[in-house]
């Protein structure tokens, strides 16, 4: 098998995952940050294909037509699927979503505080109320994704002043989702892909054995 070979049937492998993770039902499409995955994915397959032409035009070029055994071919092959994966899907992947917790948190710490201020803090209830009317309008995709878009706006609609303020059931309840939803954000883990650790863990090994392979060989 030569060095062509091996790379052309390696991005190929590389393109195709791609095309199943679009396909399948994957950790990430259940949070916010899937927009910006899938578009990474878009991206890497079109740069794939890119690669696969350029590839094919030059594939009688010496250094491409250099044969290499069939056994530490597989291997090769397997190391660079791994790592193509890695570099260029898991780890970007991995970053957005930590950008988008890191977000996410800043806005459920903001989302605890006005409620905190609302129920206990009397003096700040007139800015809080008024806060809390543009926190709902600025961050509805928010406030949808934790199922609270209707208790934020009752919320709202029955404190009229000061002291006129909304059932206690109702400011309770959100007292209780800003603390949930502020420790979901905090101790969340970002997995973009639910055998991305098997992945990581198979590359890892992999390259292990290739180094390993090479250097029980060495003279």
């Amino acid at each position: 098998m030569n060095i062509y070979s091996i790379l052309f049937v390696s991005i190929i492998l590389c393109a195709l995952y791609c095309c199943v993770i679009l396909v399948f039902p994957e950790t990430y499409k259940k949070t916010s940050a899937k927009t910006g995955i899938n578009i990474l994915i878009y991206l890497s397959v079109l740069s794939y294909c890119i690669a696969l032409t350029l590839l094919y035009k030059y594939r009688n070029i010496n250094i491409l037509a250099k044969q290499i055994d069939a056994k530490v071919a597989l291997i090769i092959i397997l190391s660079i699927t791994v790592l193509l994966f890695t570099v260029n899907i898991l780890c970007p992947a991995f970053c957005i979503m930590v950008k988008q917790n890191r977000k996410e948190t800043e806005t459920a710490t903001q989302f605890n505080r006005l409620i905190f201020q609302y129920k206990y803090q009397s003096d700040k209830r007139t800015e809080s109320i008024k806060q809390l009317a543009v926190f709902q309008e600025v961050n509805k995709k928010f406030l949808c994704e934790y199922g609270i878009e209707l208790y934020v706006p009752e919320l709202i609609k029955q404190s009229n002043n000061v002291v006129h303020l909304a059932p206690e059931k109702l400011i309770n309840t959100l007292e209780d989702y800003s603390i949930k939803i502020l420790k979901e954000t905090t101790d969340y883990m970002p997995n973009p892909f639910s055998n991305s650790s098997v992945v990581f863990s198979f590359g890892i090994s992999t390259l292990l054995t290739l180094i390993l392979s090479y250097v029980a060989i060495m003279p």
